[in-house]
């Protein structure tokens, strides 16, 4: 009787981690990857979403730090003014889960970087990201010309990628910025782009 009550209140603590682990995942994160937010700031952030309260710290860097949002597997954070971080976690094959961490960078456009951790935040290898091309990410419009798509298409000089994840599903949108742009560049440019989506396989995003 004593092993079934014992089973029975380690199978409810189970239950409950679990309910928790994006919320403590953020808590226990590495200070190294928010440098600005100490594990009380992260803690306190994540209090105030249990609450229903409004999720703002100021952080070490006198800015505001806000949880957008907070699931049992995902989380999106506006970090600063000018960058800002998602986290997804991931069923994995060999592993059991992992967690995806974007951290976007928010310059004259926006440039993101993704990074795989296990679920005690070692950093992990996962197989190569299938990253579509820069190039299969730009349509020319019906309505444009082709001397004009050729002329846009000429005046790139770099492109940078932006990446979001799908809080419903394993999906990871994609989108391209193009710096360096004149007002009108841009404006002409951003019919041209496309989003491309990417489905985690339980190994890797292609």
């Amino acid at each position: 009787m004593k092993k079934t009550i014992m089973l029975m209140l380690l199978a409810v603590s189970v239950s409950a981690l679990h309910a928790q682990n994006m919320r403590q995942l953020w808590i226990d994160m590495p200070d190294s990857l928010t440098t600005y937010l100490n594990k009380s700031m992260r803690t306190e952030l994540a209090d105030y979403v249990e609450m229903k309260a409004p999720a703002v710290v100021t952080n070490l860097l006198k800015e505001k730090t806000e949880i957008d949002t907070l699931t049992d597997n995902f989380m999106r954070i506006k970090l600063s003014a000018a960058s800002e971080m998602e986290m997804k976690i991931l069923p994995h094959v060999e592993r059991g889960k992992v967690v995806a961490l974007v951290r976007t960078y928010r310059g004259p456009v926006a440039q993101s970087m993704l990074s795989f951790y296990d679920m005690e935040w070692n950093p992990v290898a996962v197989d190569p990201v299938k990253w579509p091309s820069p190039e299969s990410m730009i349509a020319k419009p019906e309505a444009m010309t082709e001397a004009r798509y050729r002329d846009l298409l000429a005046s790139v000089e770099m492109k940078l990628m932006e990446y979001h994840f799908s809080p419903a599903d394993n999906l990871l949108r994609i989108s391209l910025g193009i710096p360096l742009l004149t007002s009108d560049e841009k404006e002409d440019f951003q019919a041209l782009l496309r989003q491309t989506n990417l489905n985690w396989d339980g190994k890797t995003f292609k």
